[in-house]
């Protein structure tokens, strides 16, 4: 990164001159600037290729400041990154909506600081994680469910660094499952006029443990028409650049006039089917069309060791294909503790429900090897 030019704006004599002392040290040249008035001029003069910006600042705020550098011709790519003594969420969404890269807390850690600079300036790579994308046959086949405990059984019995993302239209149900609050986050990333990057996601995602990131679903309507598959490969793009599996609740197959099918070089997709005749008429449907397109389609028996339905082996000669997890009746159990919004695998690891995810988690993790 020798060489990179940034330019640091900050009102804040002593900082300034500590941060351009850092910034020197690691062989950045730096360009400075005390308000936003002059920290714009700087940008159009100097084309910078990373800008640090104060939030609060004499004149205008860093938050116009960086509105009109994103006017300026040079202005619309560079990376934009806030300081600002504020930890609140509504400030950070506010810097990161109005044009922002990223957000640090200020005092300053020389090792974050310069860690997020690298980040943003080093060069696209490809991806290297996996993409699953988990579909129910039909609405309530128990797809968010299958999504968020086998995330879980990733994350926690195999330390595979695992974002969640809620896809389902028109409403997520990620965030009631797991019983947190719901955010807006998806809107916001879905149609910011800036490209997405790996800090932006993070900031916008709910991190339920370290290495577990949850982006939250849909909280209106609306947002539907904008959850295309070209939005869906930009943030997967984002997500698996530093994590090992992105997995994808999509909820029903064909609530999607293109349903969001992972392709076979990028991940894999799992249908989770009721033992029901609507389920698995539809899982039959499905089965048929994913055959004709290029793209691996794994079939998941959901309770189907309840009384009086289709069983395992019976479903697989009706699908044509072997079943790649039989998840175990335990309706009344699962409920109990969806409920309070705690997932059934991290109340009970050694649970038959909680084993067969883990031997699915298995699975996916061999064909990823």
């Amino acid at each position: 990164m020798a060489g990179k030019k940034i330019l640091v704006v900050d009102d804040d004599p002593n900082l300034l001159k500590l941060i351009e002392l850092i910034l020197r040290r690691a062989q950045y040249e730096v360009v400075t600037a005390s308000t936003g008035e002059l920290g714009i001029e700087r940008a159009r003069e100097e084309k910078p290729d990373l800008i640090l910006m104060d939030v609060m600042l004499p004149g205008i705020d860093g938050f116009i400041a960086t509105q009109q550098i994103r006017r300026l011709p040079d202005g619309g790519h560079v990376p934009i990154v806030f300081l600002s003594a504020t930890d609140a969420t509504e400030t950070k969404i506010r810097g990161l909506r109005g044009g922002g890269n990223d957000y640090i807390t200020k005092p300053v850690k020389t090792g974050e600081l310069l860690a997020r600079i690298e980040a943003h300036l080093r060069p696209a790579t490809v991806s290297q994680g996996r993409a699953v994308a988990v579909f129910g046959s039909r609405p309530g086949a128990g797809a968010t469910t299958l999504t968020v405990n086998l995330a879980l059984a990733l994350h926690q019995g195999h330390r595979q660094h695992t974002f969640i993302l809620d896809w389902q239209r028109p409403l997520g149900d990620v965030c009631l499952m797991l019983g947190t609050a719901e955010v807006r986050s998806l809107e916001y990333i879905i149609t910011q006029s800036q490209p997405l990057d790996d800090h932006t996601l993070k900031n916008l995602s709910l991190e339920i443990a370290p290495g577990l990131w949850v982006v939250p679903g849909a909280t209106n309507p609306g947002l539907a028409q904008f959850m295309t598959r070209k939005a869906l490969s930009g943030i997967l793009k984002v997500a698996l650049y530093n994590a090992d599996y992105a997995l994808i609740d999509a909820g029903a197959f064909f609530s999607w006039e293109e349903p969001p099918l992972v392709s076979r070089g990028d991940g894999l997709n799992i249908c989770v089917v009721p033992p029901d005749p609507i389920g698995v008429r539809r899982a039959m449907q499905i089965a048929q069309l994913a055959a004709a397109q290029d793209y691996t389609l794994w079939f998941v028996l959901n309770q189907g060791g309840v009384p009086g339905v289709m069983s395992a082996d019976a479903l697989a000669g009706r699908l044509g294909m072997a079943l790649h997890a039989h998840i175990p009746n335990g309706r009344s159990e699962r409920e109990d503790v969806l409920n309070p919004g705690r997932p059934f695998y991290e109340r009970d690891t050694h649970s038959d429900f909680s084993q067969a995810i883990n031997q699915l988690a298995d699975r996916i993790l061999k064909v990823s090897a």
